[in-house]
């Protein structure tokens, strides 16, 4: 009986070590979070319109395809965030 008691003592602090383990070594692995500053020093360099009619649809103007593009990701990001990250975390694994 008291080899059983040692025995389960064992497999569990292993158990535990395993699991604290993979939460580090997970936590290690992801970049460092992006800084704001340099983020919005980014999106200063294009010149784009989102006008939003009575519907809500967006209406991206800008002189420049990259421009435009800026514009149709950023009133995407503000319509669905929550579906940009769930894929963002698919495509990542």
């Amino acid at each position: 009986m008291r080899y059983v008691k040692i025995g389960a003592l064992a497999l569990t602090l292993i158990l535990s070590a395993t699991v604290g383990f993979l939460i580090v070594s997970d936590r290690l692995g992801q970049p460092a979070p992006p800084d704001p500053a340099s983020l919005i020093a980014k999106a200063k360099q294009y010149r784009v319109r989102i006008e939003r009619d009575t519907f809500g649809v967006p209406h991206v103007i800008g002189p420049r395809d990259a421009d435009v593009a800026f514009g149709i990701g950023f009133a995407h990001s503000e319509d669905d965030f929550n579906t940009i990250q769930q894929v963002a975390l698919g495509i990542r694994g």
